[in-house]
């Protein structure tokens, strides 16, 4: 038993500061994943109800309660889903100094591509919105969505965090005091 250490707090709140940026870029692109795909689902419900003869004010209250409980129940999902190709692209990035916007929105985009399946399986299997026979359709069908919700989220981990690759690697680098 000596020979394992025990990791104190004081560890754990050094790595925590440490990995600070990476984490809060990683929440800023699931937000932003999530409001991009509840705005599509919103926007395109309230398209197919256009000609409603509902009240205004019926239909945006209807649209802004179906906006946070798609946005909410997104991010649940996505939270734990988006985490290893999230990791992946992070460890090239960081191994190459990618800093390019173009980099992130293309593992956004492959993300939402890769991801789009996993949600037709895991989350939606009873809530087809969409009339398709095969899973395969309906993924073709969603692939739209995820790959523009992927690629908001990655803009959004840029802003927040890829653009300041080099300074982040470099605080990474530097040995931190003790607590």
């Amino acid at each position: 038993m000596a020979r394992y250490r025990r990791i104190r707090e004081t560890d754990f709140l050094e790595l925590l500061w440490l990995h600070h940026p990476l984490l809060v870029g990683y929440l800023w692109a699931v937000t932003g994943a999530s409001v991009t795909f509840a705005a599509i689902i919103v926007a395109s419900a309230s398209m197919a109800g256009f000609a409603s003869v509902d009240p205004l004010l019926e239909r945006i209250w209807g649209s802004v309660l179906t906006f946070f409980v798609w946005a909410q129940l997104f991010w649940i999902c996505a939270l734990p889903m988006a985490l290893p190709p999230f990791a992946l692209s992070w460890q090239i990035a960081k191994k190459f100094e990618i800093g390019s916007f173009v980099y992130y929105v293309l593992c956004g985009a492959m993300a939402g591509l890769v991801l789009t399946p996993v949600f037709e399986e895991l989350v939606a299997p009873e809530v087809r919105l969409s009339d398709d026979p095969t899973f395969l359709q309906d993924c073709i069908r969603w692939w739209p969505t995820f790959i523009l919700s992927g690629t908001c989220g990655a803009l959004a981990f840029w802003y927040r965090t890829g653009r300041h690759l080099g300074r982040i690697l470099a605080n990474m680098a530097q040995p931190q005091s003790t607590l």
